[in-house]
């Protein structure tokens, strides 16, 4: 009776030393994750540094000038943000206006800017400086049967074809224009009529829209 008396004694004990037990915080098993997270997003983040002085030119191990510094944060915020977009309509739509924007800072503002709604906005804003810079994908998107801001009148036809109707606004030589689509398209509920419209200014492509005609 004493022996079983002991044993569940020393049982109880020992049940009550694990229940009490604590991992201390600066054990390796506590500290393991946070210690794999840490190292993973640094690895990250120099593998986003060494990417940004390649296309920025900048040799790997040279002393870097404040200005270089300055260049590469602004390159690796970029690639960051460029990461965010998540939707084919979010990168589409950063894509087709990339070749537009001449520099970083101009990248950082659009990316910045937390819908597509306020980026086009943005875009609008800017819409008589980006017009008039040259695009370097022109044919591309011509070869693709696509549109891009900045495309003329004449590559816009090269592309979709002559549009169903014009609507000229004010006189007719600045060439501020709406031009109409229609297109039929394959859906669940079987073909639906596609409106797209295309907004110029100038005779260049500044915006279009594009909804479902019920």
């Amino acid at each position: 009776m004493k022996i079983r008396f002991l044993f569940f004694f020393l049982l109880f004990l020992g049940l009550s030393a694990c229940g009490l037990f604590q991992r201390s915080p600066y054990s390796y098993y506590e500290n393991t994750d946070a210690y794999s997270l840490n190292a993973y997003y640094q690895e990250k983040n120099l593998y986003l540094i060494q990417e940004a002085k390649k296309e920025l030119g900048i040799p790997p191990k040279t002393p870097l000038s404040p200005k270089q510094e300055s260049a590469i944060r602004k390159r690796v915020l970029v690639k960051k943000l460029e990461r965010r977009l998540r939707s084919k309509k979010e990168k589409k739509q950063y894509y087709n206006y990339l070749p537009y924007l001449s520099n970083d800072d101009e990248k950082i503002q659009l990316l910045q800017l937390p819908s597509t709604e306020q980026r086009n906005r943005w875009i609008l804003a800017h819409q008589k400086r980006i017009a008039t810079r040259p695009h370097p994908i022109v044919d591309l998107a011509i070869e693709k049967k696509d549109i891009i801001p900045g495309m003329k009148q004449k590559d816009v036809i090269e592309s979709w074809g002559e549009p169903q109707s014009i609507e000229v606004a004010g006189n007719p030589l600045y060439k501020n224009e709406r031009w109409k689509y229609q297109k039929m398209i394959p859906s669940n509920e079987g073909y639906k009529k596609e409106v797209r419209i295309i907004y110029f200014e100038g005779g260049r492509v500044v915006g279009w829209e594009t909804y479902a005609d019920h």
